[in-house]
């Protein structure tokens, strides 16, 4: 149900006021009816006093039975209140309003008690005599010292409550004409103030039709006035902005259209919001058959349909690799979620990968091959090089340094075929990785302490920085090993003598990230991008021989794990190799 703004303007007025209303309800009553109490004692308590001062006062020849019962109803009469006389054990010897001997013993009456025990009584309580709520008084008659009569005056309360109902009402109406006069002059005020703003409403809602003509003319200089001079500027800023907004998708949309790359646009409902002519060439459709059609019956690619969908449900970026056979190409499909979650937009971009999947197919092949074939001879040569060490008799020396030497390439060809072997695995999905829970010291300390001999010999000083109290991370152990002994070989091997290798590791948010860092020649900033590629090699590194495999293992048992290597290298200052992994 709509309700206008007025009500807000109305409602606060008419509950403050009834709540001011109730306050003085409360609080008047209970005032009224307490400082009525406070006085009718006060006033009992002297007429009290006064009538016990006259029965004192009564000749002895006259203070029988009947003369006190006259004083008390002449008293009765004239003060219209009830007069009690009682005596100490409590027998009532005068009553103003009933006959005596009909009374019963009032000493368990609370004011009496009060009196007997030294004090003045009062009470206020329901009297089952007269059927009525009433104040009650009473005061000692001493004579020498001693209680002689306790006399007791009581009044209803009748006329309070009379009082206190007409205050009420009074209150009540006074609150009511309040009420109407406030919701009144709201009313108009509410409605005064309302108008400019229904105006800027209907103007508001022309705009949105794209009707700029009639934007409302401010009146004098108010708050709503500003809010519809602020809204006149609007408009024309947004005219104006729609314009340059006009002339910019033009141009966005022919740069888009240029690009090589393909470009696709999905809304929530699957409908293709854009599409470039770059993504139109590699799936082969027709830009009549696609903008604003259905994504999935008119592409008819469930690689796409499904990148979409996962993009959607996850509201992540996602990647996939696409094969169209019939058109011999493979493409690269990136995915994004734009905007928010009820919008549902996603950008799909494709790249065309083709010629790098197939070099890299006859790259890989060429590896596999290549290991699978030296191999065999190799490991022949090994066992007849330890063959002839044994059984060699002329000319041993030369011998035995020859066939040292052939040993020591036999083992770098060897080294190089594992490494082949073993980074062809990696690639292909086909190692098994056995996850456990290690200890970030540990895990430092196995390989730093297998090349710490080396470095002693190489002058170097090999140091190991790790806090404790790091959480443990989940690793192949054996293979996070082996990526750090090949850093830490690198780095003994282009670090002059007297140079410092220092392996450490630190928390940062929820990753543990160790680092190798050297004091080393550095790397030169146009080796850096392509460090991490097989066979790539720096100058120095073909100097110094090796196979250019290494740090590309490494790259790939550490992206295995979901983690993270790069390198920062400043030449003649050294390098450092970072690894960042997940803590478990």
């Amino acid at each position: 149900m709509r309700r206008s703004i007025k009500w807000r303007f109305i409602l606060p007025f008419v509950l403050i006021i009834l709540a001011v209303v109730t306050v003085l309800l409360v609080l008047y009553t209970r005032q009224y009816r307490e400082l009525y109490y406070e006085d009718t004692r006060e006033t009992l308590n002297s007429e009290a006093n006064l009538l016990a001062l006259e029965i004192a006062l009564l000749p002895e020849n006259e203070s029988d039975q009947q003369a006190l019962s006259d004083l008390v109803q002449r008293f009765s009469e004239n003060l219209d209140v009830r007069v009690t006389i009682i005596q100490p054990d409590g027998k009532v010897i005068a009553e103003s309003d009933a006959t005596a001997e009909m009374m019963v013993n009032h000493l368990n009456r609370p004011e009496v008690k009060q009196v007997v025990a030294g004090g003045i009584g009062y009470n206020v309580r329901y009297s089952t005599t007269f059927k009525t709520e009433m104040v009650y008084v009473a005061v000692g008659q001493m004579s020498d010292g001693k209680l002689v009569n306790i006399v007791r005056l009581a009044k209803p309360l009748e006329i309070v409550n009379a009082r206190l109902s007409m205050i009420r009402r009074t209150i009540l109406i006074g609150g009511l004409a309040a009420i109407l006069l406030a919701v009144l002059a709201t009313f108009f005020a509410a409605r005064r103030t309302i108008r400019p703003i229904t105006q800027l409403t209907e103007a508001a809602k022309r705009i949105t039709s794209g009707d700029y003509s009639q934007i409302p003319e401010p009146g004098a200089d108010n708050e709503i006035n500003d809010l519809t001079r602020a809204f006149s500027r609007m408009a024309a800023q947004i005219q104006d902005q729609i314009t340059t907004i006009g002339g910019q998708n033009t141009k966005l949309e022919t740069i888009v259209d240029r690009l090589m790359d393909g470009l696709i646009i999905v809304n929530r409902d699957g409908k293709v919001e854009l599409i470039n002519r770059a993504a139109r060439s590699m799936i082969g459709v027709d830009a009549t058959e696609v903008e604003g059609g259905d994504f999935v019956k008119i592409l008819q690619q469930y690689q796409l349909v499904e990148l979409w969908q996962k993009t959607v449900k996850d509201r992540k970026d996602q990647n996939i690799y696409i094969e169209l056979k019939n058109q011999d190409k493979y493409l690269l499909g990136m995915s994004t979620f734009l905007g928010s979650v009820q919008d549902g937009t996603v950008l799909i971009l494709l790249q065309d990968r083709t010629k790098n999947r197939n070099l890299e197919e006859m790259r890989q092949t060429f590896v596999s091959n290549v290991s699978h074939e030296l191999r065999t001879p190799l490991t022949t040569m090994k066992a007849l090089n330890e063959t002839l060490q044994e059984c060699v008799r002329t000319d041993p020396d030369s011998a035995e340094r020859f066939l040292i030497l052939m040993e020591v390439e036999i083992d770098k060809l060897t080294q190089m075929v594992l490494e082949l072997l073993e980074l062809s695995r990696i690639e292909s999905g086909r190692v098994e990785m056995l996850m456990t829970n290690a200890v970030v010291a540990d895990l430092l300390k196995k390989p730093v302490e297998r090349m710490r001999m080396q470095a002693e010999r190489a002058r170097l000083d090999l140091q190991v920085n790790c806090p404790e109290g790091l959480p443990e991370i989940k690793v192949d152990a054996e293979r996070m090993e082996r990526v750090l002994i090949n850093i830490i070989h690198n780095a003994i091997k282009y670090t002059p003598p007297g140079g410092v290798i220092t392996v450490s590791a630190e928390q940062v948010n929820n990753e543990i990230i160790i680092r190798v860092s050297d004091t080393g020649e550095g790397i030169d900033e146009k080796d850096l991008p392509r460090i991490f590629e097989r066979f790539y090699k720096t100058d120095q590194a073909r100097a110094s021989g090796g196979t250019g495999l290494g740090l590309a293992i490494a790259k790939h048992i550490v992206e295995a794990h979901q983690g993270k290597i790069w390198v920062d290298s400043q030449k003649g200052v050294g390098s450092v190799f970072s690894i960042a992994l997940t803590i478990a």
